[in-house]
């Protein structure tokens, strides 16, 4: 395929399918993490322009904790990890990271431990893929940030390599009053190796 405009059914179906893959070694190691049970949807894959990229659980104007990895080398383009504001507290709490006098924007400790658990999520996620396909990846330094779901997304499509339509893969992670998003945006080099690496 030469751009995510191609993406067939029988495309979109292998993405799923190795998404739940690396989605399930990134739950099993928040339920690690946090010694709670943790359960996955579905995931889903859509084809969005840069301007239009909705998820399933967040419009544009809803407040959101998000971390994000640029990721380069054999398995490239962007993957974030995204809680709301209750859930991120919940996990901050259970991680014993909140404190009692402090809003989580304003605890550095809080932010902190939430960017190391999107981190650790994040790479066990693209691990488990880089090991599926044969492939190597880097990360960024993780970041971390509290705002509107469209000015996060605004700020991430502007790193590195811009595209007008990209590849959305998301998948739900759900258990003990938590629900966090998975979002790999897959660029088009990348996308292409991995449909490639399956035939397709």
């Amino acid at each position: 395929m030469s751009n995510s405009n191609d993406l067939t059914p029988l495309q979109s179906d292998a993405l799923r399918e190795i998404t739940n893959i690396g989605a399930g070694h990134a739950a099993t190691a928040l339920s690690q993490l946090l010694g709670t049970s943790i359960s996955l949807n579905v995931p889903v894959v859509n084809v969005a322009s840069f301007q239009n990229i909705n998820l399933t659980d967040f419009n544009q104007n809803n407040e959101i904790v998000a971390v994000y990895l640029k990721v380069t080398e054999g398995i490239t383009g962007k993957a974030l990890f995204l809680f709301d504001p209750k859930s991120a507290e919940r996990i901050a709490t259970l991680l014993h990271a909140m404190p009692d006098s402090q809003e989580l924007v304003s605890s550095d400790i809080a932010l902190s431990a939430l960017k190391e658990v999107g981190n650790i999520l994040l790479g066990s996620f693209l691990a488990a893929l880089a090991e599926f396909f044969g492939l190597k990846f880097n990360v960024s330094v993780p970041a971390i940030a509290v705002d509107m779901t469209g000015a996060i997304f605004d700020g991430v499509m502007l790193d590195g390599e811009f595209s007008d339509d990209w590849v959305v893969i998301e998948t739900k992670f759900d258990g003990n009053h938590i629900c966090g998003t998975m979002v790999f945006l897959p660029d088009n080099n990348s996308l292409n190796s991995l449909l490639g690496a399956l035939g397709l």
